[in-house]
């Protein structure tokens, strides 16, 4: 399958006129093969992709990320509680917007449990900019349910 454009906000490796050959290992031809080699592709796992460049064969690894954003920089939480510590918040981001402090520990997103950084930004990856999320989460001993708009990935 040959790439045709690329979004300007992509940090793919690809490039217009590459033609994909195979995705993790698992020959393509079209952009439903792709799909199928790929599955459901999950944050932090590479995704490796055989292309001919011009008259090279070469491999790229991609790694997926969110394009859903939340401005809220967390840790995993050390405590006897699990969740994502707020470590600080992006001035003017639909965290701040919401109402998310630094401390808070984010436990929730649309009800699903947040127990790590990862199990957050895997609920956050499920979704787009532009969606209403609900977070729960600690802030000392009050449980607090807040709602945040997603927005587009800073560039």
């Amino acid at each position: 399958m040959v790439v045709q454009s690329i979004q300007s906000t992509s940090a793919t490796l690809l490039r217009p006129a590459d033609v994909i050959v195979a995705v993790n290992g698992t020959p393509v031809a079209n952009p439903s093969d792709i799909a199928a080699a790929i599955g459901a592709p999950k944050l932090g796992r590479n995704l490796t992709i055989r292309v001919v460049r011009k008259s090279r064969r070469i491999t790229l690894t991609e790694v997926p990320s969110p394009t859903a954003y939340l401005g809220a920089n967390v840790r995993d939480s050390t405590g006897k509680d699990h969740g994502a510590v707020v470590v600080s918040v992006a001035k003017d981001s639909p965290a701040a917007t919401s109402g998310i402090r630094r401390g808070d520990l984010i436990t929730a997103l649309d009800k699903k449990p947040v127990k790590t950084v990862d199990d957050l930004l895997q609920a956050i990856a499920t979704h787009s900019p532009g969606d209403a999320v609900t977070i729960t989460m600690s802030r000392g001993s009050r449980k607090l349910d807040l709602t945040a708009t997603l927005t587009e990935r800073p560039k």
